[in-house]
């Protein structure tokens, strides 16, 4: 998966390729240091709630991240969520089947900053996400 908004580049793609041969799932994940302070503040704000509620401990935010064939076939494509949280889905549902993810620090070129919207729809959907993972039995 790759972001089409082009704040990552796709030769980031070859960092995160070689360590598919030791993990299942390679998360990029975002070196911040040129980023306007709200968007650092946000993407570590969002890191840790999705860490309280899913018990994710990588940046499943991050626009890149590479798959093995076996892991999303070890799915169940009943997904939960078709907005900006299915890639916590997807991340969430692969490490409670106990598969091996990675992230990889890749650089990005922070163009803008996030609409205070998006921000307000990625917590909804992320409480959403959440109740329904507690009343879904293939979660």
């Amino acid at each position: 998966m790759l972001d089409g908004d082009g704040e990552i580049s796709a030769r980031m793609l070859l960092r995160l390729l070689p360590f598919l041969e030791d993990f299942d799932v390679v998360v990029g994940s975002k070196r911040i240091t040129h980023a306007p302070l709200r968007r650092k503040i946000m993407t570590h704000v969002t890191r840790i709630w999705f860490r309280f509620l899913f018990g994710v401990q990588v940046d499943t935010q991050t626009g890149i991240k590479l798959f093995r064939r076996t892991a999303l076939e070890s799915l169940d494509w009943n997904w939960e969520s078709n907005g900006f949280c299915f890639d916590l889905e997807i991340i969430s549902r692969l490490q409670k089947k106990g598969v091996k993810i990675v992230e990889v620090p890749i650089e990005c070129f922070i163009r803008r900053q996030l609409p205070f919207k998006r921000i307000w729809i990625m917590f909804k959907e992320s409480l959403w996400l959440w109740w329904r993972s507690l009343w879904n039995k293939n979660w």
